[in-house]
């Protein structure tokens, strides 16, 4: 099926912090086989076995070196082999957010790899990790699967802690209005959540599981989008406490177009969020 996006701007003035630039994410692996390194320049097209209609994920070294990458079921190292016990991960290729890497504060060498389930699974929220010291450092990945929480929608997101060090990890329920912000620090992630009631409840045809979840850039904002019922939301993020409130519903965007808002993205200065709309290729917004 093809799909057609129409761009809404949504306007704000949100407060942000300016930060310098990472090559965490120069490697950019996505859709099928198809990818761009930022190394060069001007930006160069590569290609990789990851082939996925939605959700995935890399991450490259401080130096812009590419460490692995995972569409949310399987893990590939940087030479694009599949590590160790590095498949059959809860995701699958057709979840919005399938996978987001996260550093172990103070551990060069591990990450945590967060796996939201799609719409149609019965699993859980879940985590694994990956030991880059493990495998000849080509990385193995352990603690595979860990659930966190059930039911889940299609979204995660992280956000620094205040104290700059440690990072908050936050999804959001099902049939309800629930946040969950798991607390990683150099202890490990602390399995007892935060959890805010803030905003709608996500509910009714499981399409609404669908969308992501955003932080602006610097973490005091939380945005979201349901796709079937087609509408934005914007929160606050309270990244010493990992507290979500104020919810602000930003409308529906349906315009009488049987699909979805999907999509969304903060500016680099956090004072725009970009919103895409799946569209009818004959209807102009």
């Amino acid at each position: 099926m093809i799909k057609y996006f129409s761009i809404i701007i949504l306007v704000f003035n949100l407060t942000s912090l300016n930060s310098f630039a990472q090559h965490e994410a120069d490697t950019w692996y996505f859709g099928v086989t198809a990818g761009i390194t930022f190394n060069t320049i001007p930006p160069t097209a590569i290609t990789s076995p990851l082939a996925t209609s939605e959700g995935c994920a890399s991450l490259s070294d401080a130096n812009g070196n590419l460490r692995f990458f995972s569409d949310g079921v399987t893990v590939w190292d940087r030479t694009h082999t599949i590590m160790p016990n590095g498949t059959g991960l809860n995701s699958s290729g057709t979840c919005t957010q399938a996978a987001l890497f996260v550093p172990y504060p103070g551990q060069d060498s591990i990450y945590y790899l967060f796996t939201p389930p799609d719409q149609f699974s019965s699993t859980s929220f879940c985590y694994s990790l990956i030991d880059l010291t493990l495998n000849n450092g080509f990385g193995d990945v352990t603690n595979k699967n860990t659930p966190l929480f059930f039911p889940s929608t299609e979204k995660v997101a992280a956000v620094r802690h205040s104290n700059g060090i440690d990072i908050w990890v936050i999804g959001h329920s099902y049939n309800n209005a629930d946040f969950y912000a798991y607390l990683i620090t150099s202890s490990g992630l602390n399995p007892v959540p935060v959890i805010s009631t803030a905003g709608l409840v996500h509910q009714g045809n499981s399409a609404n599981k669908i969308g992501p979840l955003k932080a602006s850039p610097c973490g005091d904002k939380l945005a979201l989008t349901v796709f079937d019922s087609a509408y934005v939301e914007l929160f606050d993020f309270d990244n010493s406490s990992g507290i979500v409130s104020n919810a602000l519903h930003l409308g529906n965007f349906s315009y009488g177009n049987p699909w979805g808002i999907y999509g969304l993205e903060f500016s680099p200065d956090g004072s725009r969020l970009y919103v895409s709309q799946e569209d009818n290729p004959a209807m102009i917004v």
